[in-house]
């Protein structure tokens, strides 16, 4: 499980960092309605 975590460390970053970016641009069009 941790050599597949390690491996795949790259990817899961990426979607981390996608993820992030959704939820800031999901939180800024909550903020701009507001």
């Amino acid at each position: 499980m941790h050599l597949a975590i390690t491996g795949f460390n790259p990817i899961l970053l990426w979607l981390v960092i996608c993820a992030s970016r959704a939820d800031f641009a999901a939180n800024d069009s909550l903020h701009s309605a507001i």
